[in-house]
């Protein structure tokens, strides 16, 4: 699947793709939301929670919204 085919499914439908095909990578927090990223082939996408409650999905392939999560990405010894 690409990007733009994920940008152009409806919310649900990506919803199940997320949950079925990505693979979470970091979990971040801030003082008002708890955020998730996942890969999926050649893009990331992000989730948005507030408490318990989707508020947000974003997706993209451009690697500086990687950034907040850099610290919280962890890669077992043996394959740097």
């Amino acid at each position: 699947m690409t990007l733009y085919e994920f940008q152009h499914l409806t919310r649900c439908e990506q919803i199940d793709v997320i949950w079925n095909i990505s693979i979470m990578i970091a979990e971040r927090k801030d003082d008002y939301y708890i955020y998730t990223l996942h890969s999926l082939e050649s893009f990331y996408i992000e989730l948005r929670f507030k408490g318990d409650f989707l508020i947000g999905i974003k997706s993209f392939s451009n690697t500086d919204f990687l950034a907040p999560y850099l610290q919280a990405i962890s890669i077992p010894e043996g394959l740097i």
